[in-house]
């Protein structure tokens, strides 16, 4: 019965450890949180690197981009932006770099409670939801020095 009791033990680590790396190795796609410290605002305005959620990415100049990542969480992955589409070609999601600072941001769309976004890499972030219009935009941030390292705007 010792024998069982420790293939088992095993068995449960080995998956731990499995589900633990997975999720690290995706954790710059993970959802964003809405919950009740995300400040509601109106983001329909917002594009990145000229991209627009709703958008068909047939009439996107995808030249205009360099080194194709081949990430496969995302339809599209280029040093400037990663894309995800729908099945008919809708941009649903973005993540890229973001020119403004974590207090522009906060002055522009409000004050959102930041939280824990990928505690192995100290990166917090805040998130804005607009319900009229169905987008989510999560800023993520250094935790040390607070500078902005990547923005995730999607549908939701």
């Amino acid at each position: 019965m010792y024998d069982n009791e420790e293939g088992i033990l095993k068995k449960f680590i080995t998956l731990t450890l499995a589900l633990a790396l997975a999720l690290g190795l995706v954790g710059c796609g993970q959802p964003i949180k809405i919950n009740s410290g995300t400040a509601t605002a109106d983001l329909s305005q917002i594009t990145l690197v000229d991209l627009i959620i709703g958008d068909n990415i047939n009439g996107v100049d995808l030249t205009q981009f360099s080194n194709d990542n081949h990430n496969e969480s995302w339809t599209y992955s280029f040093d400037e932006v990663y894309i995800k589409t729908d099945a008919s070609g809708v941009i649903t999601k973005l993540q890229s770099p973001y020119d403004y600072s974590v207090a522009e941001v906060k002055e522009k769309y409000g004050e959102s409670k930041d939280y824990v976004f990928d505690s192995d890499q100290r990166l917090r972030a805040f998130s804005y939801a607009d319900k009229t219009n169905a987008l989510a935009f999560t800023v993520v941030y250094e935790e040390n020095g607070g500078e902005i390292v990547w923005v995730i705007l999607e549908k939701n």
